[in-house]
């Protein structure tokens, strides 16, 4: 420190020990590997936080060796709930602990740097990072510590964790693949911890329409009415899911009857019916694109009338079932992943508009901060490819939500026994179906279970914002393996084929912009606005998307009819299943791995004997990676603007097209 004369620090009776400013104290940590707020002890009597200093700029007294602690232990991604507490108590304030996790996100920014240089020979010591910094600094480039703290000191903004060109990168299955763009959405959430939807006030009227509906219990005769349409051959009856009942009425009217299951409270079963009366009242029919159902009231009915006819056991009370009817089109069950048989030159079609009305309407509901979060089975239930990693679903941010996992940016596991598990989506031809399956922005947190990482790793106004931004990738990812899963039917539909990854990639943009449309509520946004990427950059990341897409969800030779043999695409040796079969690798152009991929891990055969698994049997196994870290990086611009893409102020100013 220079010798010249300084005006004395603030202080506020920690700052003084034996008459001597801080910055002339000789200090003893004390169990500063356990305390995040870098307590030291400062004589006999007093402590001071090295955050809190931080905070208040109070920081001339800092050594080289301050700054790197606070970066490497304040600057962790991860906090556990004593450490949480603690920080939340000493920054107790709205406006300090917005305060506090702009000044966390900087420093986690920072350590993302000091990572970066031993991550890939050291792995071990990443884990071990204030140590390595410490004593083995020969791993660092020279003067490159000095340059990560005279960052520290500045207020100049940070440039992102990870670099454009990663987005296409090629996919890796290696022990310590990661997503680099998972460190710098939660970098974003905490430098946005204020972030609010849009139109957050409209999602409030929704849920204030909700809460105030009080149902009308159904007349005696009401019920008879719908007793005798069960049991009237002139009206075609068809099984839907696993609760739900299809009737076709002579004049060509549709019903359908939606029942209680068993163990679902009255309030979680009529929930997407009191959704469906509150859009109702409050919009137009024309304000969404997927069909939104009309209510016909409540019912309950002899349980010996369905006898078993259900998949789903039905909740039972008094001999009596409970359920609801509604009106809608017969494409409300047309599953999205079913193709059109009456249109033979593109019976994808119907298919393809119903995900593309899907996904403006997922952008529509997130704009007023609502989510959902479950259109596929394993997104409800505990189905990750890993017995012991105890999920409770798939999450696109899978292992930030796995508490014991080493490896917290790796990329998610598969699924699995994904062509049943896509067979019953709730997308179908005429949109997003079953609303109920929603939470407003506030709660999205609270509805992932108490032990789910999101829940204990970070703040909970972090944790939340994660929640929320996972809710919305799930959908996309969603839709993209539903379509896949009909697109796959066909044998043109192979990753050697030029056409097949045009149609993707042409489709992977429309239902993007789709989202975005609906999000911001203008079409004047594009795709490539949005991800803030230059036309070589997007097109890059457009093809590596859709090539993945291709070469992990096509036809395997387990599965394969005879067409597929006699295509003139090779179906039969240029597969994945038997890549790794006799390679022990996928196709290094799709994904790269040092290591040797065993059979067991091959999608045609898991440990419980289920079949068709998206990906290989790996906790980090789920291949389509540049959908991730593009679904992540339009995550991230959507904290970061404010403003929509167009406006002036957006870092897109100064992006040009190449």
């Amino acid at each position: 420190m220079s010798s010249k004369k300084t005006e004395p620090l603030p202080t506020n009776g920690s700052l003084l020990v034996e008459q001597k400013c801080l910055y002339h104290r000789k200090t003893i940590k004390i169990k500063t590997l356990e305390k995040p707020e870098g307590y030291f002890s400062a004589g006999e009597k007093h402590q001071i936080s090295l955050m809190k200093d931080y905070l208040d700029g109070n920081t001339e007294h800092f050594s080289g060796d301050d700054w790197l602690y606070l970066i490497i232990k304040l600057g962790n991604r991860f906090f556990s709930r004593k450490k949480q507490e603690t920080l939340q108590k000493e920054f107790s304030t709205t406006h300090k602990i917005e305060n506090l996790f702009k000044k966390i996100a900087k420093l986690q920014a920072l350590r993302c740097k000091i990572e970066d240089i031993v991550h890939y020979s050291h792995l071990d010591r990443r884990f071990r990072l204030y140590e390595a910094a410490k004593k083995d600094k020969h791993l660092f480039p020279a003067g490159f510590l000095d340059e990560i703290i005279e960052l520290a000191k500045n207020n100049l903004p940070l440039p992102p964790c990870a670099t454009q060109e990663l987005l296409y990168a090629t996919a890796s299955l290696d022990y310590d693949s990661r997503n680099p763009f998972f460190s710098d959405l939660i970098i974003a959430c905490y430098r946005n911890s204020h972030f609010l939807p849009p139109d957050i006030e409209m999602g409030h009227k929704i849920e204030k329409e909700i809460k105030k509906q009080i149902l009308k219990e159904s007349s005696s005769n009401e019920d008879l009415e719908i007793e005798l349409m069960l049991s009237d051959n002139s009206i075609i009856q068809k099984v839907c899911g696993g609760r739900s009942i299809q009737l076709t009425l002579p004049d060509n009217q549709t019903l359908y009857l939606k029942f209680q299951r068993k163990d679902e409270s009255w309030n979680e079963f009529t929930r997407e019916l009191k959704m469906h009366n509150s859009l109702h009242h409050l919009f137009s029919d024309q304000d969404f694109a997927s069909e939104i159902p009309l209510s016909k009231g409540l019912f309950s009915i002899s349980a010996d009338i369905i006898n078993k006819r259900l998949e789903d056991e039905l909740e039972i009370f008094e001999g009596h079932i409970h359920g609801y009817c509604f009106s809608a089109s017969k494409d409300y069950v047309n599953y999205a992943c079913q193709l059109d048989p009456s249109n033979s030159k593109n019976p994808h079609y119907r298919s393809e508009e119903g995900l593309k009305k899907a996904a403006i309407d997922i952008g529509k509901y997130a704009r007023y901060g609502l989510s959902f979060d479950s259109l596929i089975k394993s997104q409800h239930t505990k189905d990750l490819c890993v017995a012991w990693s105890g999920l409770s679903k798939w999450m696109t941010l899978g292992q930030l939500s796995s508490y014991h996992f080493c490896n917290n940016e790796a990329f998610p596991g598969s699924i699995c026994n994904w062509v049943e598990d896509t067979e019953r989506s709730d997308l179908s031809w005429s949109g997003l179906r079953d609303l109920g399956d929603s939470q407003i922005f506030e709660t999205t947190l609270h509805s992932l279970p108490p032990e789910n990482a999101l829940n204990v790793k970070f703040f909970p106004k972090v944790g939340n914002l994660l929640a929320f931004f996972n809710a919305l990738m799930d959908n996309i990812v969603a839709i993209v393996i539903v379509y896949a899963r009909g697109k796959r039917l066909s044998h043109e539909f192979h990753y050697q084929n030029p056409k097949a990854v045009e149609d993707v990639q042409r489709f992977i943009g429309d239902i993007l912009e789709h989202f975005i449309r609906g999000y911001y509520a203008t079409d004047t946004i594009s795709l490539q606005q949005a991800l803030e990427l230059d036309n070589t950059e997007f097109e890059k990341w457009l093809h590596r998307t859709s090539l993945e897409i291709v070469y992990w969800s096509a036809m395997q030779p387990y599965e394969m009819t005879e067409d597929f043999f006699i295509s003139r695409h090779d179906h039969k040796y240029q597969n994945y299943f038997l890549h790794i079969n006799q390679n022990k690798r996928p196709d290094p152009e799709i994904m790269k791995t040092s290591n040797e991929i065993h059979n067991h891990s091959l999608s045609h055969k898991t440990a419980d004997g289920r079949k068709y698994n998206f990906g290989l049997a790996h906790m980090y196994g789920f291949p389509l990676q540049a959908l991730i870290k593009g679904l992540c990086k339009l995550s991230i611009n959507i904290l970061e603007n404010s403003h929509p893409p167009h406006d002036s102020q957006s870092v897109l100013a100064g992006c040009t097209n190449q």
